[in-house]
């Protein structure tokens, strides 16, 4: 009996050593696996998405208020000053020319028939007015393939839109309105301001505005 409990015991002990070897081999080449295929590395984050011209009128952050900071963003706001110029026609045509400045301020001068005399205005607006201005600018500035655009008429009035920014100045003349779709969608919008605008009479003149009847881009 004593030799057959001996016999057992030494059979468990064998088959404990057994597996405990079997185990230490097979971590062992779970973790030679695991060395030689080491997990990706995981991707950074994404970058936060800057929020272009479109993106803030669509939050809201442009539409009420004064020029904020916002305004003075450069990437967002690369125009200094957008105007439009309408001149004299054969009949009774606004005469007129509207400044908009990225600052927030804005000037009108007029000179309709019947009044005699230039008389100047001036506005606040908000950045999002002068925001819808720049996309529109945007798309004229491609649009426009020349300087001049003339209907082949006589008796009609000239608009006429100058755009400011650090890098220079840009400028388009159309008669008759027969320019790109996208520069006479310019100039109805600018007109369109012009109307809704809450001006008031100008207690300082800006003198050095160009005057109506100009009819040409020529400063």
């Amino acid at each position: 009996m004593l030799r057959r409990l001996s016999w057992w015991n030494v059979c468990g002990l064998s088959a404990a050593v057994g597996g405990v070897a079997g185990l230490a081999l097979w971590i062992s080449i779970l973790m030679y696996h695991r060395e030689s295929n080491p997990a990706p590395p995981s991707e950074p984050a994404p970058p936060k998405s800057v929020m272009n011209l479109q993106d803030h009128i669509e939050a809201g952050d442009l539409r009420l208020g004064p020029p904020n900071a916002n305004t003075k963003d450069a990437a967002l706001f690369p125009l200094e000053a957008v105007s439009l110029e309408r001149t004299v026609c054969f009949g009774n045509c606004p005469i007129y020319v509207m400044t908009l400045r990225r600052e927030g301020r804005a000037s009108l001068i007029t000179n309709d028939i019947g009044d005699n005399q230039i008389k100047y205005y001036e506005a606040e607006i908000s950045p999002e007015l002068f925001a819808r201005a720049t996309q529109l600018v945007q798309g004229a500035m491609q649009a426009a393939k020349k300087q001049q655009y003339a209907g082949q008429w006589t008796d009609d009035y000239s608009a006429i839109i100058r755009v400011e920014s650090a890098s220079g100045s840009w400028c388009v003349s159309d008669y008759g309105q027969v320019a790109p779709v996208q520069v006479w969608a310019l100039e109805e919008l600018l007109h369109q301001f012009r109307g809704k605008i809450q001006w008031h009479v100008s207690p300082n003149p800006r003198t050095k505005e160009p005057y109506p009847s100009k009819m040409t881009c020529e400063p």
